[in-house]
Protein backbone atom coordinates (compact mmCIF):
# COMPACT_ATOMS: atom_id res chain seq x y z
CA UNK A 1 0.00 0.00 0.00
CA UNK A 2 1.21 3.56 -0.89
CA UNK A 3 2.48 5.47 2.62
CA UNK A 4 0.01 8.65 2.81
CA UNK A 5 3.16 10.17 4.04
CA UNK A 6 1.19 11.04 7.60
CA UNK A 7 3.00 9.14 10.57
CA UNK A 8 0.85 6.34 12.18
CA UNK A 9 -0.42 7.32 15.13
CA UNK A 10 2.22 7.05 18.22
CA UNK A 11 1.34 4.95 20.97
CA UNK A 12 0.39 6.05 24.82
CA UNK A 13 0.14 9.86 25.68
CA UNK A 14 -3.07 12.47 24.17
CA UNK A 15 0.57 14.42 24.04
CA UNK A 16 1.91 12.14 20.67
CA UNK A 17 -0.82 13.95 18.77
CA UNK A 18 1.69 16.85 18.40
CA UNK A 19 4.42 14.71 17.76
CA UNK A 20 4.32 14.96 13.98
CA UNK A 21 3.75 18.93 14.41
CA UNK A 22 7.49 19.07 16.74
CA UNK A 23 9.54 17.06 13.93
CA UNK A 24 8.17 19.43 10.94
CA UNK A 25 9.36 22.34 12.95
CA UNK A 26 12.68 20.94 13.25
CA UNK A 27 12.89 19.30 9.44
CA UNK A 28 14.54 22.57 8.59
CA UNK A 29 16.52 23.39 11.63
CA UNK A 30 19.79 22.44 13.25
CA UNK A 31 18.87 19.27 14.70
CA UNK A 32 17.08 17.97 10.34
CA UNK A 33 19.18 15.34 10.82
CA UNK A 34 18.30 14.15 14.31
CA UNK A 35 14.48 14.71 13.26
CA UNK A 36 15.30 12.68 10.10
CA UNK A 37 16.57 9.90 11.76
CA UNK A 38 13.89 10.19 14.52
CA UNK A 39 10.88 10.05 12.19
CA UNK A 40 11.03 6.86 10.93
CA UNK A 41 10.70 5.52 14.92
CA UNK A 42 7.94 7.56 15.58
CA UNK A 43 5.54 4.82 15.38
CA UNK A 44 7.02 2.55 17.62
CA UNK A 45 7.61 5.22 20.17
CA UNK A 46 6.22 4.43 23.72
CA UNK A 47 4.62 8.02 24.80
CA UNK A 48 4.14 7.91 28.89
CA UNK A 49 3.93 10.32 31.73
CA UNK A 50 5.79 8.55 34.75
CA UNK A 51 5.39 10.90 37.80
CA UNK A 52 2.61 11.66 40.17
CA UNK A 53 0.16 13.70 39.63
CA UNK A 54 1.50 17.61 40.64
CA UNK A 55 -0.72 19.42 43.16
CA UNK A 56 -0.80 22.66 40.83
CA UNK A 57 -1.16 20.85 37.68
CA UNK A 58 -3.64 17.91 38.08
CA UNK A 59 -3.49 17.22 34.21
CA UNK A 60 0.15 17.69 33.42
CA UNK A 61 0.32 14.07 31.72
CA UNK A 62 -1.90 15.45 29.07
CA UNK A 63 0.55 18.18 28.32
CA UNK A 64 3.90 16.65 29.08
CA UNK A 65 5.19 12.90 27.52
CA UNK A 66 8.42 11.20 27.53
CA UNK A 67 9.43 8.32 25.05
CA UNK A 68 12.29 6.18 26.63
CA UNK A 69 14.69 3.91 24.20
CA UNK A 70 18.14 3.76 25.75
CA UNK A 71 18.22 2.83 29.39
CA UNK A 72 18.69 -0.19 31.56
CA UNK A 73 15.47 -2.07 30.62
CA UNK A 74 14.97 -0.16 27.31
CA UNK A 75 15.55 -1.01 23.56
CA UNK A 76 19.30 0.00 23.18
CA UNK A 77 20.23 -1.48 26.91
CA UNK A 78 22.70 0.88 28.95
CA UNK A 79 22.98 0.44 32.46
CA UNK A 80 24.45 3.95 33.60
CA UNK A 81 22.53 6.37 30.98
CA UNK A 82 18.85 7.20 29.83
CA UNK A 83 17.93 8.34 26.28
CA UNK A 84 14.66 9.51 25.23
CA UNK A 85 12.61 12.42 24.06
CA UNK A 86 10.12 14.84 25.88
CA UNK A 87 7.32 16.23 24.13
CA UNK A 88 5.62 19.17 25.36
CA UNK A 89 1.97 20.07 23.96
CA UNK A 90 1.93 24.33 23.24
CA UNK A 91 1.20 26.27 25.94
CA UNK A 92 2.53 24.26 28.43
CA UNK A 93 4.85 24.98 31.72
CA UNK A 94 6.94 21.33 32.66
CA UNK A 95 6.76 22.75 36.12
CA UNK A 96 10.04 23.16 38.65
CA UNK A 97 11.64 19.62 39.17
CA UNK A 98 14.79 18.95 40.59
CA UNK A 99 16.68 15.02 40.27
CA UNK A 100 20.30 13.61 41.22
CA UNK A 101 21.11 12.89 37.55
CA UNK A 102 22.96 15.31 35.79
CA UNK A 103 21.12 16.04 32.13
CA UNK A 104 21.32 17.42 28.70
CA UNK A 105 18.78 18.63 26.46
CA UNK A 106 18.63 19.28 23.19
CA UNK A 107 15.75 21.02 21.52
CA UNK A 108 14.87 19.44 18.38
CA UNK A 109 11.88 20.69 17.41
CA UNK A 110 10.22 23.78 18.58
CA UNK A 111 11.38 26.54 20.94
CA UNK A 112 11.15 26.10 24.37
CA UNK A 113 11.58 28.39 27.38
CA UNK A 114 14.13 26.69 29.75
CA UNK A 115 14.96 28.37 33.35
CA UNK A 116 17.82 26.77 35.64
CA UNK A 117 18.38 27.63 39.02
CA UNK A 118 17.82 31.55 39.76
CA UNK A 119 18.60 32.15 35.95
CA UNK A 120 16.59 34.71 33.93
CA UNK A 121 13.80 32.36 31.38
CA UNK A 122 15.74 31.58 28.44
CA UNK A 123 14.48 30.34 24.92
CA UNK A 124 15.97 27.72 23.71
CA UNK A 125 15.89 26.82 19.74
CA UNK A 126 16.77 23.65 18.32
CA UNK A 127 20.02 22.66 18.21
CA UNK A 128 21.00 24.13 21.51
CA UNK A 129 22.45 22.51 24.22
CA UNK A 130 21.14 23.05 27.90
CA UNK A 131 22.53 21.03 31.13
CA UNK A 132 21.08 20.37 33.66
CA UNK A 133 23.68 19.69 36.67
CA UNK A 134 22.71 16.98 39.53
CA UNK A 135 20.25 18.77 41.91
CA UNK A 136 19.49 22.05 40.01
CA UNK A 137 15.89 22.98 39.76
CA UNK A 138 14.97 23.45 36.31
CA UNK A 139 11.47 23.92 34.39
CA UNK A 140 10.50 23.71 30.42
CA UNK A 141 7.73 25.98 28.86
CA UNK A 142 6.32 25.73 25.43
CA UNK A 143 4.46 28.43 24.04
CA UNK A 144 2.85 28.72 20.80
CA UNK A 145 4.13 25.21 19.34
CA UNK A 146 5.03 21.96 21.07
CA UNK A 147 8.75 21.46 21.89
CA UNK A 148 9.89 18.42 21.40
CA UNK A 149 13.71 17.62 22.63
CA UNK A 150 16.09 14.94 23.31
CA UNK A 151 17.23 13.81 26.64
CA UNK A 152 20.19 12.09 27.89
CA UNK A 153 20.55 10.67 31.90
CA UNK A 154 23.71 9.98 33.39
CA UNK A 155 24.84 9.30 37.06
CA UNK A 156 21.81 8.08 39.53
CA UNK A 157 19.41 6.76 37.52
CA UNK A 158 17.20 5.23 40.32
CA UNK A 159 16.05 8.55 41.89
CA UNK A 160 12.90 9.80 40.81
CA UNK A 161 12.71 13.40 39.62
CA UNK A 162 10.67 15.14 42.35
CA UNK A 163 8.53 17.98 41.67
CA UNK A 164 8.86 20.94 43.61
CA UNK A 165 5.49 23.17 44.46
CA UNK A 166 7.69 26.42 46.00
CA UNK A 167 10.89 26.69 43.71
CA UNK A 168 11.76 29.83 45.16
CA UNK A 169 12.46 27.93 48.15
CA UNK A 170 14.48 25.22 46.78
CA UNK A 171 16.67 27.30 43.90
CA UNK A 172 19.30 28.57 46.10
Amino acid sequence: MPSSGKLPSPQGSPVAKYLDIALTLGDTGAESSLVAAIRPLAPFLHWAFGYPPHPLHPNLESHVSFAQFIGPEDLGRADHLLMGLTLLAPETLYPAHVHPANEIYIPIGGTGVWIKGSEQPTPRAPGSIILHQSGIVHTTESKFDPVLALYIWRGDLITSSKFLTNPEKSSG
